[in-house]
């Protein structure tokens, strides 16, 4: 069956906000190429929308079953603001493909743009964008000359947008070409104008079926072509997801920027007592390196790679991992560490407000954005809001802040947090087929107290026993050495009474590694093809590990809004964080009453997350949380929902 890649054009990348398509094109697997394109008002840079174009358009498209693009989610949103009544009838009977997941398939640690691709695999010449480039910049100067509504900070529709204004104004060259005053432009330059634009959005579309038809045939005749389509099916899943929007209760946002900036300071005053330097900035490079390595009389054992002491994050947790430092310098790190956690939670509380609309963020999420299965995201990046890990001690524990207090549900509405309970542990413990692992998995039991009591023999193990075994656990799986490993346990030897104990896993991490520096890639334990550099083929498992909590996270999503699509199904799925998906309820509903009511609909999207799990082969557990207020205040369910 003949398919047919489409490309938009926007006003700018805040579809939410907005912006909006004003071009449309199309190119099939025969070589037909379309254009649909619509005036932009250089005054408001709303584009006319005429129904006989839109009809025309989407006429078009329904005679094609397979629909490629270049970033799916983003294309779908932009065809959807067209207006047509048929849109979402249309995009559930059409096959979706995306030539950003097929190269991902092809090779996960290429992040190459549509342009870079078909120039490294097509041979197509990526000149179009620069000609457009300096046709826009032209354009603009005019427009700004003309007080026309250039892209500029003072837009609503661009408020989150730093940098690459001139990437907005792709509609500008043809607007000037047709409503500038006579004598703006020569006669050559207005023709110029006139096409530069459509000659850049046909290429694109050329470029896409031309990767399709290459990734297709590479991907059959290596046998990931089914690879490839599980992962493709997360496509309208998460389209669906990122429409329903993430609620921020932005009332709350002044009193927590209020309450941050407050703690920042108290522990920058803490940090300037400790070192005695007067009016310490954290932020000064050389005012750290003198109070680390001059006031503290810290040895430094890390460098950068100008031969320049190290100061950052890794540095300080190699520097609290050593057992040679006494409690003031311990202190200076750790205090360091939570102000530098302090002010990124800052940078993150101020993105959420840019990027707010109507009370809601809408990130956009990436299912080939990172180097494993995982989803990458943006525009804000919703995987920041992670959960606090009281458990992490390389910071001071004395000092909390939760960016989850920013969010919460609408009023009346409820969200369920369902998570899965030691995720990477578990799929480690599968991997390696250490069947003492996986039963104690399957028993309920403290994994990093167990661990502790295997390898030190004993039944008590100490805090300090215990905290190494979290260290040998997750320093495995995270790719750490022998040495890291220790210094991180802080007990010599217990790396090797770990291998000792627990044989299995010796052996696996030994066996992928081999695998790596042989081939160039692992798999994940459902088979999909993870590359990975023969110079940190030691990191294999932790590739191994990451890729297989993506995908079974995303056959979680897709089996999930299946269920959730069922008119008497009461939830819907709102936001991915890692390994947590946050359901909404649709309607206004009590706590009371969805716990008395509808509390079944939980443990069945329950056993579709662990389901999802086993599917590749690993038992898993779910954690299920409620709210009807602030994230960070959300309670357990007082139900079984492990299956």
């Amino acid at each position: 069956m003949v398919a047919i890649a489409i490309d938009t054009e926007t006003t700018g990348p805040f579809l939410q906000h907005g912006c909006k398509p004003f071009m449309v094109t199309a190119c099939d697997e025969k070589g037909y190429a379309f254009k649909w394109e619509f005036t932009v008002d250089p005054y408001t840079r709303d584009p006319i929308y005429d129904e006989e174009t839109v009809t025309n358009l989407f006429d078009t498209l329904s005679k094609y079953k397979t629909w490629v693009f270049h970033n799916a989610l983003f294309d779908i949103k932009a065809l959807e603001l067209l207006g047509s009544t048929n849109f979402e009838n249309l995009i559930q009977k059409v096959v979706i493909h995306d030539t950003m997941l097929m190269a991902h398939c092809n090779d996960s640690l290429d992040k190459r743009g549509l342009k870079g691709l078909a120039l490294l695999y097509l041979d197509y010449p990526e000149h179009d964008e620069k000609d457009l480039d300096k046709a826009v910049n032209k354009a603009r100067r005019i427009g700004k000359r003309l007080k026309w509504a250039i892209a500029d900070d003072t837009l609503d529709s661009l408020k989150a947008l730093k940098d690459k204004k001139g990437k907005c104004d792709f509609w500008l060259p043809k607007a000037v070409a047709r409503s500038s005053p006579p004598g703006t432009l020569d006669s050559k330059t207005k023709q110029y104008f006139e096409k530069v634009c459509s000659t850049y959005a046909v290429g694109d579309v050329e470029r896409t079926i031309g990767l399709f038809i290459y990734f297709r045939k590479i991907l059959k005749d290596k046998d990931d072509w089914k690879h490839y389509e599980k992962n493709r099916l997360c496509l309208l899943p998460t389209y669906y997801m990122q429409n329903q929007g993430f609620y921020l209760q932005r009332q709350r946002l002044p009193s927590l920027l209020h309450n941050l900036s407050q703690t920042k300071e108290d522990v920058r005053n803490g940090l300037q007592r400790l070192c005695r330097i007067k009016d310490f900035n954290p932020r000064s490079p050389i005012e750290l390196k003198q109070a680390l390595f001059e006031s503290l009389n810290i040895e430094s054992q890390s460098f950068t790679e100008k031969g320049n002491l190290a100061t950052d994050k890794e540095a300080i947790k190699e520097i609290l991992e050593r057992t040679d430092i006494n409690s003031k310098q311990e202190q200076f790190c750790r205090r360091l560490l939570t102000y530098r956690k302090l002010n990124t939670a800052q940078s993150y509380l101020d993105s959420y407000q840019r990027h707010e609309i109507n009370s809601r963020l809408y990130s956009n999420l990436n299912p080939a954005g990172t180097s494993t299965l995982r989803y990458a995201a943006k525009n804000p990046n919703a995987q920041n809001i992670s959960k606090q890990d009281n458990d992490d001690d390389s910071f001071d524990m004395t000092v909390s802040f939760n960016l989850r207090e920013a969010f919460g549900p609408p009023k009346g509405k409820l969200w369920i947090c369902i998570d899965y309970a030691q995720l990477q542990l578990r799929i480690f413990a599968h991997a390696c087929g250490d069947s003492f692992l996986i039963d104690s998995f399957a028993k309920g039991l403290d994994i990093h107290d167990i661990v502790a009591k295997e390898v030190f023999q004993t039944e008590q193990p100490t805090s300090l026993q215990r905290r190494a075994a979290k260290a040998i656990n997750f320093g495995i799986i995270f790719g750490a050495g022998r040495a890291k490993i220790e210094r991180m346990s802080k007990i010599d030897g217990s790396y090797a009474l770990f291998k000792d104990r627990f044989p299995l896993v010796d052996k696996y991490l030994k066996r992928c590694e081999r695998y790596a520096k042989r081939n160039g890639y692992v798999r994940t334990l459902g088979g999909y093809p993870l590359r990975v550099p023969k110079k940190t083929a030691y990191k294999a498992c932790n590739i191994v590990v990451q890729g297989t909590e993506g995908e079974m996270v995303k056959t979680a999503i897709n089996d999930c809004t299946e269920y959730c699509s069922l008119p008497e199904v009461p939830i819907v799925p709102i936001m991915l964080i890692h390994d947590e998906i946050i359901f909404q309820t649709k309607n206004v509903i009590t706590k009371a009453r969805f716990l008395k009511q509808e509390i079944h609909h939980i443990t069945k999207v329950a056993d579709l997350m662990n389901q999802a799990a086993n599917s590749v082969g690993v038992y898993t557990e779910v954690d299920a949380k409620i709210t009807n207020s602030s994230w960070s205040n959300a309670t357990s369910l007082p139900i079984p929902v492990t299956v």
